[in-house]
């Protein structure tokens, strides 16, 4: 009975964790369409990947001891939900501030599988896929070298809801201040590519994009778009094999129609 009592507990925790995770990342600026006028301005454009957050993985997906997020969950919250059996939304709640600061360690064998995505960075890929993409519609464009930071980051490592990188990707995505550091041309505009919700849950990819358009020369937001989705994903031994390729391309598949959703609202593809 304890044991099932836990597994209940643990299940009811980590569906929750989801929602409010989901939830605070879906609380972000509304979409932005460019007018007409500027985007008639842009002749060319290039496209600067933003840095990525840390890849989460759901403990029943990894396969670690307990099928559910308890493991990896703080012991006072462990305890309380095997005692109960049930952990309240009220408990989740209070307990949130705390949580959200909380440092998440992944079990050691977690880490050894998805060592390959971790020195990854997959928006650099999508800003590629974007790339070809922009390409076809008939775009002259270039890449940016490297990664831009997201502003505003102080912890870069996990956390139980990943609020320390959330919060500024939802601050960067939702800013309509001038950004600058970047060189104006001739009708170039810049995108700026960054990702939030980058974790497996339940066996499924939760992948979102965010695209924003920039004048260079003046700073000026001229638009953003954001798409989200949820993709199945195979057994995690099978995922991460052969240098985690079978994931990453999973990452691609996942991001290009949500790239191109982004590119139509922003007007630099056709529907």
């Amino acid at each position: 009975m304890t044991r099932f009592m836990a597994a209940t507990a643990g299940t009811i925790l980590k569906f929750a964790l989801c929602a409010i995770a989901v939830a605070l990342a879906g609380c972000v600026g509304p979409g932005l369409r460019p007018d007409a006028a500027a985007l008639a301005q842009v002749k060319q454009v290039q496209i600067v990947p933003m840095e990525t957050l840390p890849l989460s993985v759901d403990a029943a997906y990894s396969a670690t001891a307990n099928a559910s997020i308890i493991p990896f969950l703080p012991r006072y919250t462990i305890g309380a939900a095997r005692t109960v059996g049930v952990l309240s939304g009220v408990a989740i709640l209070l307990e949130l501030p705390e949580l959200s600061k909380r440092r998440l360690d992944l079990p050691e064998d977690v880490q050894n599988r998805i060592r390959p995505a971790e020195t990854w960075e997959p928006t650099v890929e999508l800003a590629r896929e974007a790339q070809r993409l922009i390409s076809a519609a008939g775009t002259p464009n270039s890449l940016a070298a490297g990664t831009r930071p997201i502003p505003g980051i102080a912890e870069r490592g996990r956390t139980v809801l990943m609020e320390n990188w959330l919060a500024p990707i939802r601050a960067w995505y939702g800013s309509d201040a001038p950004t600058t550091g970047y060189a104006a041309t001739a009708g170039g505009a810049v995108v700026e590519l960054g990702i939030s919700n980058y974790e497996i849950f339940d066996r499924k990819l939760l992948l979102q994009v965010h695209l924003r358009l920039i004048d260079p020369a003046s700073g000026r937001l001229l638009g953003r778009a954001r798409a989200s989705s949820f993709t199945e994903l195979p057994a995690m031994d099978a995922l991460f094999t052969n240098d985690a390729r079978p994931f990453k391309d999973a990452v691609i598949r996942a991001g290009a129609p949500l790239l191109a959703t982004c590119l139509q609202e922003l007007g630099l593809m056709r529907p």
